[in-house]
């Protein structure tokens, strides 16, 4: 458990320590749009800065939450299983067989599984375009997509089944909801393009007012911020 934490935390840093990763952030993630809510009784940033560190952790998962990454409850996991399934078969064995009678160990899984199931692929890739510059976009989008492929893959080999059999009504569940989210997101996607293509988006305060309706409705239909 020790080199899973380590393994995943130098995943998360990589990501997160990418020079564009700020770039990609801001654009791929309605952030902006968070930090003219008024959700709480603080600011989304500590000083005002638009730095990673200056913000806070609620507009921080909030922000993925929407646009469907969920990265924060999930990202490294893939990279940290796959090197110890690829580099110690054994120990990947172990853990195997210690989720049948390690409780705490089922449930940390089955939680992680619940964060990869609700985050959705096709909104993050739809989301992902709102950064404009290609390289950055590729790059920084194939390091999440890679992590999530291997920890949905490779939770479903340490619990047995694929979660279609095994979580029914989770799958129910996503399933209902993702047609109802859809075109929330897609109008969510739209507006941000509009917005920000503006000279002055913070003038205009109709398009910002849908936008944090948008974040509303989305958060409804999630039935969580993140």
């Amino acid at each position: 458990m020790v080199q899973l934490a380590s393994e995943s935390q130098k995943q998360y840093r990589r990501l997160i320590d990418h020079p564009a990763f700020m770039v990609f952030y801001r654009q791929a993630t309605p952030i902006d749009v968070l930090e003219h809510s008024k959700i709480g009784s603080r600011p989304a940033r500590r000083t005002g800065q638009r730095s990673l560190e200056d913000l806070r952790a609620i507009p921080w998962v909030f922000s993925w939450n929407q646009a469907r990454f969920n990265l924060t409850g999930w990202f490294g996991l893939g990279k940290a299983l796959h090197t110890l399934q690829k580099q110690f078969p054994d120990a990947f064995a172990q853990l195997q067989a210690a989720q049948d009678h390690w409780l705490f160990l089922k449930y940390l899984l089955i939680q992680l599984e619940t964060n990869l199931l609700n985050a959705d692929p096709e909104m993050m890739q739809a989301f992902a375009e709102l950064v404009p510059e290609e390289a950055i976009r590729l790059e920084l989008l194939q390091m999440i997509q890679e992590d999530y492929t291997q920890a949905r893959t490779l939770i479903e080999a340490l619990l047995g089944a694929p979660a279609e059999q095994r979580r029914t009504s989770q799958m129910q569940n996503v399933h209902l909801r993702r047609e109802a989210l859809r075109p929330l997101h897609l109008r969510q996607i739209q507006y941000l393009q509009t917005w920000r293509a503006q000279e002055r988006p913070d003038e205009d305060p109709e398009i910002l007012k849908k936008l944090l309706l948008l974040v509303n409705a989305v958060a409804s239909g999630l039935k969580n911020t993140g």
